[in-house]
């Protein structure tokens, strides 16, 4: 999709946002380019922002675009399946995913390093004491 890329070089990265989530499935999240890195960390904060608003109130739950959510999931999964553990526990920590936190370390060939990791990710990064706990 050119249009994309146009508001990508223009820095207009939540038009180009809006595009990819309308590509759905046709953003590669795994094409190692500035242009996807970029949206991808785009993607990733707006997601977390939202997550983190969401988790003080139910109204902004419903906030949430599902093909944001899926697009972080489809990037979640593929570090979770190149074996980028810490990564995938960084973000989802951050994104308040804990179903896929608790994928991440399950599915590592080193469990005690990845809940060693998490715990440290958990109580550098974040001062509310029951998310800590929920971690």
């Amino acid at each position: 999709m050119p249009e994309m890329l146009v508001f990508y070089y223009l820095r207009e990265l939540n038009d180009s946002l809006s595009y990819a989530l309308v590509a759905g499935p046709l953003f590669d999240v795994s094409e190692d380019s500035d242009y996807v890195r970029t949206l991808l960390d785009k993607a990733i904060d707006e997601y977390a922002s939202l997550r983190n608003k969401a988790a003080d109130s139910i109204e902004e739950a419903s906030k949430i675009d599902p093909r944001l959510e899926a697009i972080v999931e489809r990037m979640l999964e593929k570090c979770i399946l190149d074996g980028k553990y810490q990564q995938a526990i960084g973000m989802s920590i951050e994104c308040r995913r804990l179903d896929k936190l608790e994928e991440g370390i399950m599915r590592s060939d080193n469990a005690p390093g990845c809940l060693a990791y998490c715990i440290n990710v958990s109580y550098s990064y974040f001062n509310r004491r029951e998310y800590r706990q929920e971690v």
